[in-house]
């Protein structure tokens, strides 16, 4: 039997500040990567809304290594990179990461810290990171306790425009459908 796991990929713009779950939001309004956080927050609500859910005034708490908790019948978890969003809800525990491909980023220094090898195809690396992240994510660990045994999580790309982006979702449920992937 196939449960529940919807992706919700966006791309951030402008929003109303008032859509903003009370309890994510604070003074530091001027910081960019707050603003596609808060963003990101106001689309969890909306998402949300249509589940008859309004997270708008309920309290979120946060694990030790700060993954957000909302007494609420889903799963969810969000990341950002650059402008686009992705969104996990579903009936059980699901990681989510998306990452902008930087072409500048020194990925051999970087993949033999992270990784323990050195791996010079940038797509490989980016793959290998957005399913570790996700893995780490679906946990509520952190990456520094990352032992490099990820799952094998659904993974994709989008490219848009010059923009090249990879995302993956992970459960330890293996009979899931993403419903919707925009």
């Amino acid at each position: 039997m196939n449960r529940l796991l919807d992706l919700y990929i966006f791309k951030y713009k402008t929003f109303n500040i008032e859509d903003v779950p009370l309890n994510i939001l604070n003074d530091n309004l001027l910081n960019c990567k707050k603003l596609i956080h808060y963003y990101s927050w106001a689309k969890l609500r909306e998402i949300l809304l249509k589940h008859n859910i309004d997270i708008y005034n309920m309290p979120i708490r946060y694990n030790e290594n700060g993954k957000p908790l909302i007494d609420i019948p889903y799963y969810f978890n969000i990341s950002h990179s650059k402008d686009l969003i992705a969104i996990t809800i579903s009936d059980f525990l699901c990681g989510v990461d998306i990452e902008y491909v930087n072409r500048t980023r020194n990925i051999k220094k970087l993949s033999k810290y992270v990784f323990k090898e050195e791996i010079a195809d940038i797509d490989s690396f980016y793959i290998n990171w957005v399913r570790m992240e996700a893995t780490v994510k679906l946990n509520g660990d952190s990456i520094l306790k990352n032992d490099n045994s990820y799952l094998d999580c659904y993974y994709n790309k989008i490219e848009d425009k010059n923009n090249l982006y990879y995302y993956a979702v992970a459960s330890n449920d293996k009979n899931i459908v993403i419903h919707n992937e925009i």
